[in-house]
C-alpha cells in the first residue's frame, strides 16, 4: 500500500529557534544567547559548544524578535505631512494619477 504523504518542501521548514540550541548544547536559553552574542561569562569550551551547536543546527537570529527588543526596525517607508489629498497620496494607495 502507498503513502499519499509528500515529503515537506524545505522552504516549509521552521528556523532554528535558540531554545532548540540552547537544549542541545545543554545550557540555559541565557546562557546560549549570551554566548551568541559575545557577552557573559563562561568557559571558553561552553562558548565554544554553542556556537559549534547553533552553526551544526543552522541558527540565525530572528531579525523581527531584535527588533522589538531595540525598539528599531530599520524598515523605510514614506513619510510625508501633507494631507491625504495630495498627489503623493494617490502614488501610494496605488489611485491612478489624474
Amino acid at each position: 500500500m502507498a503513502s499519499d504523504a509528500q515529503p515537506t518542501p524545505v522552504s516549509a521548514k521552521q528556523p532554528v529557534t535558540l531554545r532548540e540550541v540552547a537544549a542541545l548544547a545543554g545550557v540555559s536559553v541565557a546562557t546560549a544567547s549570551k554566548a551568541l552574542n559575545g557577552q557573559g561569562r563562561m568557559t571558553a569550551e561552553t562558548r565554544t559548544r554553542i556556537r559549534e551547536t547553533a552553526q551544526r543546527l543552522g541558527f540565525r537570529p530572528n531579525s523581527l524578535a531584535q527588533s522589538l527588543l531595540q525598539r528599531r526596525s530599520f524598515t523605510v517607508g514614506p513619510a510625508d505631512q501633507r494631507p491625504i489629498a495630495a498627489p503623493s497620496a494617490r502614488i501610494c494607495d496605488g489611485s491612478p494619477p489624474s
